[in-house]
This record gives structure tokens, sequence and C-alpha cells, in this order.
């Protein structure tokens, strides 16, 4: 598996992409430095991702995964 930082706000979020050449698969990941943020701040996060990184304009799935 590799994985790679695309960006990182040190006071509040970070970017990840990944892929899993065993699955054949890639994913993204936003993590932020608060436990519970809104579903509008990932939103927001989701937004900006989709206006800078080519091939995440299908990243729409926002989740706060288990609480």
């Amino acid at each position: 598996m590799t994985i790679k930082i695309l960006e990182a706000d040190s006071s509040s979020y970070a970017v990840l992409c990944g892929y899993s050449s065993t699955s054949n698969s890639s994913f993204g990941l936003v993590i932020t430095r608060q436990r519970s943020v809104t579903n509008a701040t990932l939103t927001s996060y989701v937004e900006q991702i989709n206006s800078t990184y080519a091939g995440f304009e299908n990243l729409t799935n926002v989740d706060q995964g288990l609480a």
C-alpha cells in the first residue's frame, strides 16, 4: 500500500491519498485535528480537494466514521 500526503494545514486538516496494488484500488482520506466536525466543514474540505487535485472530482462521500 502506498499513501501520500497531498496537503496539510497544521491547524485543521490533512488530505491523504493511497493505492493498494493487492486489491487494485485507490482511496482518499481527510483527517482533522478536531475529534468531531460539522458536515458543512467536511463538505468544504471536499470542495477544496475537488477543485485542487485532478482525479478527485468523484470524491463525494463525507463520513465521520465510527463515533
